[in-house]
């Protein structure tokens, strides 16, 4: 390993070894990986090649691709032995062939002159969608003799100046782990991860996570060098422990000390690499920095950190370790009677305040649901800061030692988790692993990471009324509720278990691959050509790629098959078995029965918990003579279970016993040492019968997001962030700011100094606040700051508590001249009074809660992380969205991304605030992301985004986009107020006052826009919900979008969800309204008018009236209603379910208008059968084309009236207004229109 000095590349390594397990090639785009090198270098590019559901006459598929690179980053042109150049790539070209289930040399070749980085592509290419190249074990590395004096040399002070000692430092730790690979190149004894002898100092959990899969050694501070000694380890391995073996190491691990710089020093000396995990990361990043300068290789549990500690470190050499599954111990194997209960196995955290909230919620609604089990790890402690509150108590069992821990995740149908950290891109809680492990369903609270990593397989929401809604549809089905789980336990066996863990470890520190790849035999007795077609389609659908096939040919014609071995007896069968040493697993197709394309992988998945039992399907499904499918019983995950042989995974040592004796492989039967599995991928006798189609049972749900890949996430190791370091920002410590305060006691909130921060408790009540300020005014020249100038500062506080930072500007005399409030987490600038000579500092403190502050700087701080990760390929940016506390701010955006979702198209929510900290959250399924513009413009620039969509673009969001408009597709929709005239709302000034200010706006808004449109790029589209606001838009900036421009497209609405239902005619007395409060545009004033007029007529209590929304005009708007007892008035929000169920019970839909592009609320209650009253303005003729009377003229309050008194005395006009209005939506319906949108958003992709 080199390190982060090296001239050529940061994120380089001189000699490194890039491993990638299994990589299926894009295609016509090709993935990258670039390598530092030396001019003579031999470069060696092995790998194994594997064509799927590819005709055998074509090899010619898929290319290695090769571009060379100077010591400035520009291409250079050379040329390289028997490749040539590709004009359509840009690159030296040379074809992949399969390599026969085979790890083959691919190409090796010297490095020309000049040459310092070289850029190496993999690509398939004039492929069918369904057919598929894979390269696994690849291996890039050069045949290159290093010399540790050469190493020293090469190495070079990087751009970003660090001391003589620090770069002396660095060379010696890389230096360390070069000199540990060759003497590891010579260790024969070391051929597999168990062989690995690792010296530790670990918490009990890590210890007993890691034990298992390697020779572990957990240092004492009484004997650490003898153990060092006598143990010659091949790594020190230190994580962020707080007691260590024999709780010996409290308080010695984060504060250093004499034992550990010995431990140091030992290593280095004997060339061990050293490793330090830091598993309490993000919280404990400080804590912890200080150990970690003095390893080797650094690792943590939040992707987020890593750009962190490379730049404290000054070395590249960081990476990302999260938690896994110990499949010793967490594994799908049942061994509890299982309720149908949710159980959680944790603690009660008060310091965590919104972790004890959504603790408090999930229990209530979940218990509302099924019955709820709490075990309490501190059950026998007497501590206040851990004790469930009272209301808990009914719930308790009480408490669950570790070696029990199963039952709660085994004995239970529901676990649930909950996370501290929810805004980490990585890092949550490690009984994740354990829960899915262990075949069980698991529900969360939100967490970023959680989402990323592991997508739809974990109900994941802050609501609990959310997660039972993705719950009901598998409580309806047992077939789907146990395929939902197959897919959680195969994203945890292929990725997340401990020895995935430590290979990762391995290839980091030692730049070693000790991952075994499990070779399998399957194998098919063939009589005839078309037993031949069969068996070999049957092993093609195999996604499993480590695999041959061999063939029992009873057939004299059938002797040889150009990729596959043929055999013509059950004795040449055992023979061969035995002979082939890299087989490990021989199963057994019969040609009547269906193998999907996971059963290998999930058998194999399976093999690391089996302890060499056969694995296989005592449940399973069955096709019989009425062509359908059903399933035979048997118990899934169970041991000694009866299996088939032509459903079983068999290790070779115990294959040939089987078939001595019966040679009708598909009779035979395994009762003794067997382990059953799932019950999918497989179908007995189904190609007896004639299926036009996979059954439903056995293809469905393949829609469902299971999350990005572990290799997602390494990239990001390799990439480098532009990050500036905060070191050299003048900042106010906590120590000083804790100084400044005065110390008497206050019974509304107490200061605390320890830890480097303040501690601030608060005991006001939810609705008040109080201020607290330092005991003197402080010379603003003592903090350095200029008056009359601008003041970049960060309040720098952790979350629980609404906390605002003071200046209170005073001038020579101590007078006051004005203040500025800073919020916390959130760069501001704040402009200096000019006359300004004091500043007066103070805190405001709002509502109870307690938090942490840790500094304030005199700057602004890097608030974004380093990379925001995604995994989706399309990104929407909006100005605002929906969420559980505010349920109307653009909910017609959030339909359309879970109706673009249910149609396979899933998209990155952005919604943009300025100078904000990133931050995460999700609202019915959709994950949103809230950042700033740098945020916004690093998310685009780190993802390949295949389209741009934007809702309500401003200069702001444009400032951004227009930076990537020649590389993207960007799609705005245009709604009104972002673009809308001043005068189109005058109806909202109140003097003339407002009306100039909202004039001076708009001229600023329509120069932005008369811009945009007149040199419009060409990769800008247009959405308009209807054409009178296309032509209105057009005709206030006096200029014509081009056609080609833009599209007429109204807005979705779900006619399923707002469905139809006949309305009695007595509904026609009842009469709903479901509005905005936020301003004059919604009209609610000439509903209470109307109301206020239709109280005079004679059957005015006839009538019922509920008017439900929210808004900073709802209370003085409804005022005069309040004294009617059949007027209903909610002061709410609803969402969309809770508004489709009110529908039903009324019939008439009032919602006057000021102005409207088109009115979603409306068109949703027309669709449920309801008749709307509202005003013949904007663009609202268009939407009720064919239904004039139920318009009235703008602010014809009296209008409604008379519409309201018709119907109220023409029953049969209502049932029919009601039964057509319902059907004029179609042409809006949901699917329709979102297939419209969805046709302009992939319009390139056609």
């Amino acid at each position: 390993m080199r390190s982060a000095k090296n001239k050529t590349s940061n994120n380089m390594k001189v000699a490194n070894i890039h491993l990638i397990e299994t990589l299926e090639l894009p295609l016509n785009d090709p993935i990258w990986y670039p390598t530092a090198v030396k001019p003579g270098q031999s470069i060696t590019i092995k790998a194994m090649v594997k064509y799927l559901n590819i005709g055998l006459t074509s090899n010619r598929k898929a290319v290695l691709l090769i571009k060379s690179y100077d010591d400035v980053n520009e291409e250079v042109d050379v040329s390289f032995e028997n490749i040539f150049k590709s004009e359509t790539f840009g690159a030296h070209f040379k074809y992949l062939v399969p390599t026969q289930g085979e790890i083959e040399e691919l190409y090796t070749f010297v490095v020309p002159e000049g040459v310092t980085t070289i850029h190496f592509g993999f690509n398939r290419f004039l492929c069918s969608e369904n057919e598929q190249v894979i390269v696994s074990d690849l291996t890039i590395y050069p045949e290159l003799k290093v010399k540790l004096s050469q190493l020293q040399d090469e190495s070079i002070v990087s751009e970003k100046s660090i001391s003589d000692s620090e770069a002396i430092k660095n060379d010696n730790q890389n230096i360390n782990i070069a000199q540990a690979m060759m003497n590891l190149g010579s260790d024969e004894s070391l051929k597999s991860l168990k062989d690995l002898k690792v010296s530790a100092i670990m918490d009990e959990f890590t210890y007993k996570s890691y034990k298992e899969e390697c020779t572990i050694d957990q240092l004492s501070i009484h004997s650490w060098e003898k153990q060092l000694n006598d143990f010659k380890p091949h790594l020190l391995f230190v994580e962020s422990a707080w007691r260590g073996f024999n709780d010996e190491w409290d308080r010695k691990i984060s504060n250093s000390s004499p034992e550990l710089e010995g431990i140091f020093s030992w290593c280095h000396e004997n060339n061990v690499p050293t490793m330090f995990w830091n598993k309490e990361d993000p919280i404990h990043f400080e804590t912890f920095i200080t150990l970690a300068k003095n390893f080797d290789v650094v690792f943590t549990t939040d992707i987020d950190c890593i750009e962190r500690y490379k730049l404290v470190l000054k070395h590249d050499n960081v990476y990302w370790l999260p938690f896994a599954a110990q499949l010793k111990t967490n594994n799908p194997i049942e061994k509890y009677q299982r309720e149908d209960t949710f159980c959680f196995a944790g603690a009660y955290y008060v310091k965590y305040p919104d972790r004890t909230k959504d603790l408090n919620n999930f229990v209530k609604v979940f218990s509302s649901f099924k019955p709820v089990a709490i075990y309490d790890r501190n059950y026998y402690k007497n501590d206040e800061n851990y004790k469930f509150p009272s209301q808990f108590e009914f719930f308790i069992k009480g408490n669950l030692p570790f070696d029990q821990i199963d039952k709660a995740y085994k004995g239970y149908n529901y676990t649930i988790n909950l996370n501290s950290i929810k805004y980490s891109q990585s890092m949550f809680a490690r009984r994740v692993f354990e829960v899915l492990a262990s075949n069980t369903l698991l529900v969360s609270n939100f967490s970023r990471g959680l989402r990323l990593i592991f997508g739809d397989l974990v109900l994941c929401s802050d609501s609990p009324n959310q997660i039972l809604k993705e719950l009901q549809p598998l409580q309806d089905s047992s077939l789907a509720n146990d395929y939902f789980k197959l897919l959680a336990l195969r994203k945890i066996l292929s990725e997340h278990t401990y020895t995935h863990r430590l290979s990762h470890i391995a290839n980091k520190t030692l730049n070693i691959n000790l991952t075994n790849k499990e070779v399998v035999l399957v194998l098919s007795v063939i009589t005839n050509l078309k037993d031949l077609e069969k068996a070999v389609k049957s092993f093609n659908r195999q996604k499993y790629i480590h695999k041959n096939l061999v063939l029992l040919s009873y057939d004299s014609s059938i002797q040889s098959c150009n990729d596959y071995t043929v055999l013509n007896s059950k004795e040449q069968v055992i023979n061969y078995i035995s002979n082939i040493e890299k087989i490990s697993f021989i199963s057994f197709f019969s040609l009547k029965d269906f193998y999907g394309e996971n059963y290998l992988y999930d058998l194999l998945l399976a093999s690391q918990f089996s302890d060499n039992r056969v694995i296989g399907k005592s449940k399973y499904f069955k096709a019989n003579e009425a062509n359908s499918i059903e399933l035979v019983k048997g118990k899934a995950y169970t041991l000694n279970e009866t299996l088939n042989l032509r459903a079983s995974l068999v290790p070779k040592t115990v294959f040939s016993s089987l078939i001595e004796e019966n040679s009708n492989f598909e009779s035979i039967e395994i009762d003794v040492n067997t382990i059953s599995t799932d019950y999918f991928s497989y179908c007995k006798d189904y190609n007896k019968f004639d299926f036009k189609e996979i059954p439903l049972e056995l293809s469905f749900l393949k829609n469902i997001d299971t999350g990005l890949r572990i290799e997602d996430f390494n990239r990001l190791e390799n990439k480098k962030a532009e990050l500036e370091d905060e070191d050299n920002i003048r900042f106010i410590s906590s120590q000083e700011l804790y100084d400044y305060f005065p110390k008497s006691e206050n019974k509304d909130f107490s200061l605390d100094y320890s830890n480097q921060s303040i501690s601030i408790i608060s005991n006001l009540e939810s609705n008040k606040h109080t201020y607290h300020y330092a005991i003197a005014p402080i010379n603003i020249s003592e903090l350095f700051i200029e008056p009359g100038g601008k003041q970049k500062i960060y309040f720098d506080i952790g979350i629980g508590l609404n906390l605002q930072f003071v200046f209170k500007y005073l001038d020579y005399k101590k007078n006051n001249i004005s203040h500025s409030m800073i919020y916390g987490m959130k760069n501001t600038t704040l402009d200096i009074p000019s006359d300004c000579h004091y500043i007066s500092i103070g805190l405001r403190i709002y509502g109870p809660g307690k938090a942490v502050i840790n500094k304030i700087l005199l700057g602004h701080k890097i608030i974004d992380p380093a990379f925001v990760i995604t995994n989706k390929q399309y990104l929407l940016v909006t100005n605002h969205y929906p969420s559980y506390d505010d349920l109307y701010k653009n909910g017609f955006v959030h339909s359309r991304v879970r109706s673009y979702k249910e149609q396979g198209i899933d998209v990155e929510v952005f919604r943009l605030r300025k100078d904000e900290k990133v931050s995460y959250n999700e609202f019915e399924g959709i994950d949103v992301i809230t950042g700033s513009n740098n945020a916004l413009e690093k998310i685009i620039k780190n993802n390949n985004f295949k389209t741009i969509m934007i809702h309500f673009l401003d200069q702001n969001i444009w400032h951004t986009i227009n930076k990537f408009i020649d590389t993207h597709r960007v799609v705005v929709w245009v709604h009104g107020a972002e673009i809308q005239s001043w005068h189109r709302r005058a109806f909202n000034y109140e003097n003339e006052s407002q009306a100039q200010k909202a004039k001076t706006s708009y001229e600023t808004r329509a120069k932005f826009w008369r811009e945009l449109i007149k040199n419009i790029p060409k990769n800008l589209h247009f959405v308009f919900v209807s054409k009178y606001f296309a032509d209105e838009v057009m005709s206030d900036l006096d200029i014509t979008i081009p056609e080609s421009h833009y599209e007429i497209i109204a807005n979705p609405i779900d006619t399923e969800k707002f469905s139809y239902q006949k309305k009695d005619v007595q509904l026609r007395t009842k009469i709903l309204s479901i509005r905005p409060y936020a301003s004059r545009t919604y009209a609610n004033d000439l509903t209470v008018k109307a109301i206020l007029e239709l109280s005079k007529e004679y059957f005015f209590n006839d009538l019922e009236f509920r008017i439900i929304g929210d808004g900073v005009l709802f209370e003085e708007t409804v005022e005069p209603l309040r004294n009617f007892n059949n007027v209903i008035l909610e002061q709410r929000f609803l969402n969309q379910a809770e508004i489709a169920d009110i529908h039903k019970e009324y019939g008439i839909f009032l919602c006057p208008s000021r102005m409207d592009t088109q009115g979603v609320s409306r068109d949703e209650a027309m669709s449920s059968g309801l008749v709307p009253i509202t005003n013949n303005v904007g663009a609202i003729s268009e939407f009720l084309d064919g239904f004039e009377e139920l318009m009235v003229p703008a602010d014809d309050y009296e209008g409604i009236v008379k519409l309201i008194t018709r119907l109220y005395n023409e029953p049969e006009i209502f049932s029919l207004l009601s039964e057509n209005i319902s059907k004029s939506i179609v042409s809006r319906e949901k699917y329709l229109i979102i297939n419209k949108e969805i046709n302009v958003i992939k319009y390139y992709e056609y």
